[in-house]
């Protein structure tokens, strides 16, 4: 199973809205000037977040420390059942700059239980990362859906998710029933180095604010901070 190279470094600006629904947002997007198009079909994105058991990493971003990590397991399609092609994510955030690695991991059965030492112990990590992911444990899982669109340039690509849901792991490996939509729609534009001027010019057109949003942070507190 060969092991995933770290994408480019790259930027990411966040726009939340509650007021607007996702194909309205999609309108905004299509309608742009800079010409995007939808690059991908829309899919649903499941993601397991791990973290240590004091949460440092769910801390780190909550105080909007420089240097941060997020850890997922993230595939797509179906949140249960047989999961033929999981993906091990760690995105890395230094300032406002972040990449992401990525590692394939072996197929399993979240409806079987989940426990991520043994699926990490049946696929093949590197050593370091093995002692990094030991300290760490499953804490929710999310899903929403996705759409993707890429700028007539292809220096640009913005994600629009909405319908976003989360559940808790509980102990043995067993999920407990998802929480709702809330009905916010989040957009990310996406672009590397040396294009901020043009985002920015991109970002004007759009009825929204640039914010700090993480769906792991939301997740963690529409669970566990009640």
């Amino acid at each position: 199973m060969a092991e995933r190279a770290p994408e480019e470094l790259r930027y990411e600006r966040k726009f939340v809205t509650s007021e607007l629904g996702s194909a309205e947002v999609e309108g905004l997007i299509r309608f742009h000037p800079a010409l995007f198009r939808e690059a991908y079909r829309p899919r649903w994105v499941n993601n397991i977040y791990l973290d240590t058991p004091s949460l440092l990493h769910y801390q780190a971003n909550v105080k909007g420390e420089s240097r941060r990590v997020k850890c997922r397991i993230r595939w797509y399609g179906s949140p249960g059942g047989p999961i033929a092609r999981p993906i091990l994510e760690l995105k890395r955030k230094q300032a406002l700059l972040g990449s992401k690695e990525s590692h394939a991991l072996r197929p399993f059965d979240l409806d079987d239980g989940f426990d991520p030492a043994l699926l990490f112990d049946k696929s093949e990590l590197p050593a370091p990362l093995r002692c990094e992911l030991a300290v760490l444990q499953p804490v929710l899982i999310n899903r929403y859906r996705r759409r993707y669109f890429v700028s007539r340039d292809g220096v640009y690509r913005i994600t629009v998710d909405s319908d976003l849901g989360y559940r808790a792991v509980t102990d043995g490996g067993r999920v407990r029933s998802w929480i709702g939509n809330d009905g916010r729609v989040i957009i990310e534009l996406k672009f590397g180095l040396g294009h901020e001027d043009g985002a920015s010019r991109i970002a004007t057109r759009f009825p929204f604010r640039v914010t700090r949003s993480s769906k792991y942070v939301s997740g963690v507190e529409a669970l566990y901070a009640r």
